[in-house]
Order: C-alpha cells, then sequence, then structure tokens
C-alpha cells in the first residue's frame, strides 16, 4: 500500500496522485459496500446487545447492557481502518444540525475558519499546493453546507456515504492529525515507538489510508481541530489507565461534544441522553 506522503514526493502537485492512491482502496471497500455504508442510520443500542451472549463474551455483553443506561442510540461506522477519522468528522459535523445552541452558526463559522487555517498550515509545512488545496476546500465546502436552512441528517449522511466525499473527509482528518504532530514534535515526539521520528510516524501511522488510529493519533486529531471527545471501552483492558471510558479534552473539567464506542479495532458513534433530550425537546 503506497502512503499518502510518497505517491506527493514521487508525482508532484500536478499529479492526479490522490485518486491513484484512492483507488488502491476501492476493490476493498466495494466488497464490503452493500453490507454495510461508510456511516449508518442512527439506531437503538439494544442492536449492540444482541451481538454477544453471557457465556462467550459475558464482559462485552455486561457492557453493552450498561451503555445502554447512558446512551439511548449509536450509529454504526464502517471498519476499513478509516473509522475513528470518519466517526468524528461525521458526529462533529452532525452537531451543527441540531440547531440547539443560539450560537450555532458562530461556532460553526469558527470551525471552518479552522478548518481553512488548516490549509495555510499544512501548505507552510510544505504539503503540496493543489493537492492540499483540494481536500481542505472539499471539506470546507462541507462544512458551509451545514448552515443552509435545508442542510439534514439525510443530506449529512449522502455526503458520507459518497465515495469520492468520504475519501477525501477521511484525507482531510489525516492530514490535519499528521500535521499538528509535525508542528508539535518537541512534545509528542517520545511517544513514538519503534526508534522512528515523528516525520516516519506520520508517513506510516497517519498519511496510509484504512490504517488504524492509536492513542497519538486520538490525542493528535482531538486537538488540532479543538474537540474534547469521551470513547467507551468496551473492554476495559483498552482503556488508557484502565477504567471504561476515557476523556480527551482541551483542558482540565471539560465536557465531551461528541462520544464513541471503541471496540477492539474499532469505533462507533454514541449518542448520549442530553443529547437524545435536546433533540426532542
Amino acid at each position: 500500500m503506497e502512503k499518502l506522503a510518497d505517491v506527493i514526493a514521487q508525482n508532484g502537485p500536478d499529479k492526479n496522485w490522490d485518486e491513484e492512491t484512492l483507488a488502491q482502496q476501492r476493490q476493498i471497500e466495494e466488497e464490503v459496500a452493500t453490507a454495510q455504508p461508510f456511516v449508518g442510520e442512527k439506531q437503538p443500542l439494544t442492536a449492540l446487545q444482541a451481538e454477544y451472549n453471557e457465556r462467550e463474551s459475558g464482559e462485552f455483553l455486561g457492557k453493552a447492557k450498561e451503555l445502554q443506561g447512558r446512551y439511548p442510540y449509536w450509529r454504526r461506522i464502517r471498519g476499513d481502518g478509516n473509522c475513528f477519522y470518519r466517526a468524528v468528522a461525521f458526529a462533529h459535523c452532525e452537531r451543527y444540525l441540531r440547531r440547539t445552541d443560539p450560537a450555532w452558526k458562530e461556532h460553526l463559522e469558527s470551525f471552518r475558519l479552522l478548518a481553512i487555517g488548516w490549509k495555510d498550515r499544512l501548505l507552510k509545512m510544505g504539503y503540496p499546493t493543489m493537492t492540499t488545496e483540494d481536500f481542505c476546500d472539499v471539506f470546507c465546502d462541507i462544512i458551509k453546507q451545514l448552515e443552509q436552512d435545508d442542510a439534514s441528517e439525510e443530506k449529512l449522511l449522502k455526503i458520507f456515504n459518497t465515495q469520492g466525499e468520504s475519501e477525501y473527509i477521511v484525507v482531510f482528518m489525516r492530514l490535519v492529525t499528521g500535521g499538528y504532530l509535525l508542528e508539535n514534535e518537541a512534545t509528542y515526539s517520545g511517544f513514538v515507538d519503534g526508534d522512528r521520528t515523528m516525520k516516519q510516524y506520520v508517513e506510516q501511522e497517519i498519511n496510509p489510508m484504512n490504517r488504524e488510529c492509536d492513542h497519538l493519533c486520538i490525542i493528535a486529531l482531538t486537538k488540532a481541530l479543538d474537540i474534547p471527545i469521551r470513547i467507551e471501552y468496551m473492554d476495559r483492558s483498552q482503556a488508557p489507565a484502565g477504567g471504561w471510558h476515557h476523556d480527551f479534552t482541551l483542558e482540565e473539567g471539560q465536557e465531551p461534544a461528541i462520544y464513541f464506542l471503541y471496540r477492539p479495532g474499532h469505533y462507533d458513534i454514541l449518542y448520549p441522553k442530553t443529547v437524545v433530550a435536546k433533540e426532542a425537546s
């Protein structure tokens, strides 16, 4: 699997390298597309319980039952290695459809400006102009669509389940994640394993499509986009410092804005009771 950085270096900014790189993923994705969309419909969390039984997976079943008391609904994300990046992008965009915050337009514009700012930051770091602008511009255009009067969950799902746009969103999220770590190499280089430089880590673990994210990627993406999140873990041994959940926040005591379920190697979106109650009011 060629990496984004390798393709950029070999072909330069004028090469339509993004299509060539992403084409390598399409055959695999097409095989599972009919079985699972990139982003599924919201459904009751009881569907999660149905996947486990007491004898073979008692701990997971117990966690699923416990989660139902706090998260009435969830949304499946395709398990293709891009699930965390896609889940964060969709869940954050979806927040602006609820219109529950009187200042939602101001917050949405701030988020759009943040995304535009990342385009400039990536270009200053040496990312190729044409391709970087394409990925960033597509994402910013999606943000802009969220402020329209006819914006809806149905339209957002269509965007995220359209092959080209969905891939562009994931690549943008990966670029931002890698860019943040390269900007803050002095802070995070000690967390890179395998005697690798930060540049090597970004090229090997973040740039390739379908490469699963790790703890460091989660920290970088949430900080890069200023999004506090909570991850619920089916297996507490997977949670940082133990426990059932972990908050990735920008400051101590901050409430999460979006919520996710982690099962080994995969992330889905969770909807807490507080969010469901606001949507119903």
